[in-house]
C-alpha cells in the first residue's frame, strides 16, 4: 500500500508542477517570438479544441480495455516530445505546430491522472483531495524555485532545463507504476456511453461548469500578458503563480475534510460565489502587489471547485465509466472552456483592456451559480443522490 500511494502521489506532483511552467510562462514566449494577445489567446485555443474530440476517444478506450496506464504512458511521452519542439525550435510555423500537440496531448493526459488518482483512492480508503493536493504542491515548488531563479538560469531559454527532468521522471514513475486492477465491476458498452452523455444530470451540470471554466481558462491563459500588462516584473508573474499553487494545497487539503461532510453541489456554489468576488475584485485593482494576494483565491475558487465537481461525477456516473466521465469533465473544463477563454479573453484583452476581460468573467460566472443552485434544488428533491446515498469510499 505504502509504495503505490506514494507513486500515484509522486505522479500528481511531478504531472501538475510542469504547470508552473506551461501556465506562466508559455503566453510570455509567445509573445517574444512575435505572436499578438489575440494570435496568442487563438493559438492557446487550438490545441484544447482537438483535445475535445481526444479526450472522449481516450476515456472510452481506457474504460474499454483497462488500458489507463499504457494510454497514460503513450500521451505523456507525446507531450514531452512536443514540449522539447517548442522549447528549442523557434520557428513561428513549427511553435504552432508543438502548442497545439502539446496542449492536445497533456489536456488528455489530466482526466487519466486523476482516475488512476480515484482508483488509488477508493482502493486504500484515502481521498481524491489528499492525493490531488501533491499536484499542487508541486506546483508551488516549481513556481517558487522560478519565481527566485528564473533570470539567473536564463529566463524563458532556460524552461526546457527544468520541464525535461521533470518529464523524464513522471515517465519513470508511470512505468514502475503498480495500477489497480479490477475496479470496473461492470462491462462497458456503447450504448451505455451514449446514455452517459445524454443524462440530464451530467448534461445540465457541464454546460453551467462551462459558465465557470471559460473565466477560469481565460485567466489561465492571458493573466501572465495582463499581469505583465499592470507592471509586474517577470519575477512578480513567478511569484503570482506560486501563491496559486500554495492556494492550491491548503484548498485540496481543506476541501477534502469538507467533502466527507456536504454535498459536492454545496460546495460548488460556496466556490462560485468566492469566483465572482474574486473576478470583481480583479475588476477594480491594477496593483499588481494586490493582484497578488488576490491569488490567495484559487484556494476557495479553483481547488474547491474541482475537488467538488470530481466528486459529483463520481457521485451520479457508473463505476464502469469512471474514466470516460473524467474525461468528459476534462473535455469542457480544460478543452471546450479553454477554447472559448482563449478566444473571448484575446480579443477582450486585446480591444477593451484586461479590466473588461474580468468584467465578463464576473457574469458569467453568476449565470453558472443560478444553475447550480437549481441542480442543488434537484439534491433536495430526490433526483439527484444525496451525500448520505453514497458509500464512504467516495467522499473526497
Amino acid at each position: 500500500m505504502g509504495r503505490v500511494m506514494m507513486q500515484i502521489k509522486a505522479l500528481n506532483f511531478l504531472v501538475f508542477s510542469t504547470f508552473a511552467i506551461l501556465l506562466p510562462y508559455l503566453p510570455l514566449l509567445l509573445s517574444e517570438r512575435g505572436f499578438s494577445i489575440a494570435q496568442i489567446g487563438l493559438l492557446l485555443m487550438v490545441g484544447p479544441f482537438f483535445a475535445i474530440f481526444l479526450q472522449p476517444i481516450v476515456g472510452y478506450i481506457s474504460d474499454k480495455w483497462h488500458a489507463v496506464k499504457r494510454i497514460l504512458l503513450l500521451l505523456w511521452g507525446l507531450t514531452g516530445i512536443s514540449a522539447v519542439g517548442l522549447f528549442y525550435i523557434s520557428s513561428k510555423l513549427l511553435s504552432v505546430v508543438f502548442v497545439v500537440s502539446l496542449f492536445m496531448f497533456f489536456l488528455s493526459a489530466i482526466p487519466l491522472v486523476d482516475t488512476l488518482t480515484v482508483k488509488m483512492a477508493e482502493k486504500f480508503k484515502s481521498t481524491y483531495s489528499t492525493i490531488r493536493l501533491w499536484g499542487s504542491i508541486g506546483f508551488c515548488m516549481v513556481a517558487v524555485f522560478l519565481g527566485a531563479y528564473f533570470e539567473r538560469i536564463g529566463g524563458l531559454d532556460a524552461l526546457i532545463k527544468i520541464y525535461f527532468p521533470i518529464w523524464l521522471a513522471a515517465i519513470v514513475i508511470l512505468f514502475n507504476l503498480n495500477e489497480v486492477d479490477g475496479q470496473e465491476s461492470s462491462r462497458f458498452h456503447w450504448k451505455d456511453l451514449v446514455q452517459l452523455i445524454g443524462n440530464k444530470k451530467i448534461f445540465v451540470f457541464l454546460i453551467f461548469l462551462l459558465f465557470l471554466a471559460v473565466p477560469h481558462r481565460m485567466n489561465d491563459a492571458l493573466f501572465s500578458i495582463y499581469f505583465k500588462e499592470i507592471g509586474a516584473s517577470d519575477s512578480m508573474i513567478s511569484w503570482a503563480w506560486a501563491i496559486i499553487g500554495l492556494s492550491e494545497i491548503i484548498g485540496f487539503y481543506m476541501s477534502a475534510k469538507l467533502l466527507k461532510r456536504f454535498h459536492p453541489l454545496k460546495l460548488i456554489i460556496v466556490a462560485s460565489l468566492f469566483y465572482i468576488i474574486r473576478w470583481v475584485c480583479y475588476v477594480y485593482t491594477t496593483e499588481p502587489y494586490i493582484i497578488l494576494a488576490l491569488q490567495l483565491f484559487q484556494a476557495i475558487t479553483y481547488s474547491l471547485f474541482w475537488a467538488s465537481a470530481v466528486n459529483y461525477m463520481v457521485l451520479v456516473v457508473p463505476k464502469a465509466f469512471r474514466t470516460t466521465s473524467q474525461s468528459l469533465l476534462a473535455m469542457i473544463f480544460l478543452g471546450v472552456s479553454g477554447i472559448l477563454g482563449g478566444s473571448i479573453g484575446g480579443a477582450v484583452q486585446q480591444n477593451y483592456g484586461g479590466n473588461y476581460m474580468y468584467v465578463f468573467a464576473a457574469w458569467s460566472v453568476f449565470i453558472a451559480l443560478i444553475g447550480f443552485f437549481a441542480l442543488r434544488k434537484q439534491v433536495d428533491s430526490g433526483s439527484i443522490p444525496s451525500k448520505t446515498e453514497v458509500k464512504e469510499k467516495y467522499a473526497g
